[in-house]
């Protein structure tokens, strides 16, 4: 036991410390970086993780005086404003002086508008909300573009050629990088796969196998997005194109339910089947 122990713990956990503190986390947070805009922009996150991995990237890339960094979740509250305001001069708050009561939604959409002004703004994710009722959502990778709408519009227009040309650039890239180093980690192993002589004794002593919790986090922020890309692509009628990107976000994160109800109706649509919507 004095030798086996240690043994297994470094057989177990070499391989898992190895891809935490490799270059994977790192090339996600250059992806999310990819499309950013060459300077005075606004990064907005819901997840303050992503915002974190961001923030680090700008720092080694000596791009943190470039942009201003805002996690949604903490705007309602003045203390919050206030460290914004201490960090980046200038930012303008909409809270009153010693305000303790949280800034209402309206306030916050006022906000954003008049960023917008000055300010690219660009979010680390889809996002949903009252944002979107005066911003269209433009994708960019991993990053979605919040651009004004306009007084007749109500939803933003279908991807351009352009746009969609940019966004198929990105995703070659990613399949031959962090993609495909995720999948194998990610992707469930076949039922019926020969067990190699250490998967045998860990099943023996009744082992479960080991999920990096890294590596299928970076999972569903690749399918999240894969989903959300998909769904544009459906828009400007890319059907065929659009199932290839759910088929992947499955792989990514079989948990992904909404790539499931995707991709059925993908399927569904291409066969030529009608497809109810159900309240």
């Amino acid at each position: 036991l004095f030798c086996l122990v240690p043994a297994i713990l470094v057989h177990r956990n070499l391989a898992q410390i190895r891809l935490t503190n490799g270059a994977t986390i790192s090339q996600f947070a250059a992806d999310l970086a990819v499309n950013l805009p060459p300077k005075n922009g606004v990064i907005v996150s819901d997840d303050p993780r992503r915002l974190w991995l961001m923030q680090d990237h700008l720092a080694r890339t000596g791009r943190s005086g470039d942009f201003i960094l805002v996690c949604s979740q903490w705007l309602p509250a003045p203390q919050y404003h206030e460290y914004l305001k201490q960090r980046y001069p200038e930012w303008v708050s909409p809270a009153k002086p010693k305000q303790t009561k949280k800034i209402e939604d309206l306030e916050l959409v006022g906000l954003m508008q008049q960023l917008a002004k000055d300010h690219e703004l660009v979010y680390l994710h889809g996002t949903f909300g009252y944002y979107l009722e005066v911003f269209g959502d433009e994708i960019l990778g991993l990053i979605h573009r919040l651009t004004p709408l306009s007084s007749s519009q109500i939803i933003a227009p279908p991807p351009t050629k352009e746009v969609i040309a940019r966004n198929e650039l990105f995703w070659a890239g990613a399949k031959d990088g962090v993609i495909k180093t995720l999948l194998p980690i990610t992707n469930p192993p076949e039922p019926g796969r020969r067990l190699s002589l250490a998967d045998k004794f860990f099943k023996a002593i009744r082992l479960k196998p080991v999920r990096n919790p890294y590596f299928f986090l970076l999972g569903s922020y690749y399918s999240r997005a894969l989903v959300a890309w998909g769904v544009e692509l459906q828009k400007a009628g890319e059907y065929e194109m659009a199932a290839n990107y759910f088929e992947l976000a499955h792989q990514l994160n079989p948990d992904n339910a909404v790539a499931d109800v995707n991709l059925n109706f993908n399927q569904k649509h291409r066969a030529g089947q009608s497809v109810a919507v159900e309240t």
